[in-house]
């Protein structure tokens, strides 16, 4: 008797740091309204994570997106909507080359259709929203636009009639929002929006300059 608890206490082995980084964590677990549709985010120890969506009728069906920060389903259960997240190495290494916020890849916002599989991609965003209990619409907020560098003067043109300056953006605090009804129907575009947000029905859209 034993001998035999000792061999099988030799065959364990311990665990190591090695194992430790290989364990991932599953968060942010969501069920569609209909209860057809449910989701989690899966993340490592280090490195990027997933969002991983599956049917409840048909386990089959899935659907994987990477670097998914925040994500839901939409009011209506057809969408699925979230934030992508810059890959971290790239994060990792503009940071040790001390490079500007500016220069910083940005997030972006998908819009997964769940029914067709399509999924769409806005980049540059700082934040979205959609309405809290009912209604079928979108808002996003996107980063400011990057200044665009001056053209080069050219030199020994004496032909080249002298053109108006461009005018200088006004400057604000604010960016673009775009307002869409997820299927693609109706789309409107507000300049210079600072904040923004859905009535919990989905009847009213406030933004604020």
């Amino acid at each position: 008797f034993w001998s035999c608890t000792f061999a099988t206490a030799q065959e364990k082995r311990a665990l190591t740091h090695q194992d430790y980084d290989r364990w991932e964590t599953v968060s942010s677990e969501k069920i569609s309204k209909s209860g057809q549709w449910i989701g989690y985010t899966v993340n490592p120890q280090e490195g990027d994570g997933r969002l991983e969506i599956a049917s409840h009728q048909n386990p089959d069906q899935q659907f994987l997106i990477p670097r998914v920060s925040q994500w839901t389903f939409s009011n209506n259960s057809q969408f699925a909507i979230g934030k992508i997240i810059p890959q971290a190495d790239t994060v990792r290494s503009l940071k040790l080359k001390k490079k500007k916020a500016d220069d910083m890849p940005k997030d972006s916002v998908f819009i997964m259709n769940l029914t067709t599989g399509e999924l769409e991609k806005l980049a540059r965003v700082k934040s979205y929203s959609l309405p809290g209990k009912e209604g079928n619409w979108m808002a996003v907020h996107f980063e400011k636009d990057l200044p665009k560098k001056g053209e080069k003067k050219e030199n020994g043109d004496s032909t080249k009639v002298n053109e108006p300056k461009p005018e200088k953006p006004k400057k604000t605090d604010g960016s673009k929002l775009l307002v869409k009804e997820l299927t693609g129907t109706q789309i409107f575009e507000f300049d210079r929006v600072k904040s923004f947000g859905f009535s919990e029905k989905g009847d009213f859209l406030y933004y604020t300059k």
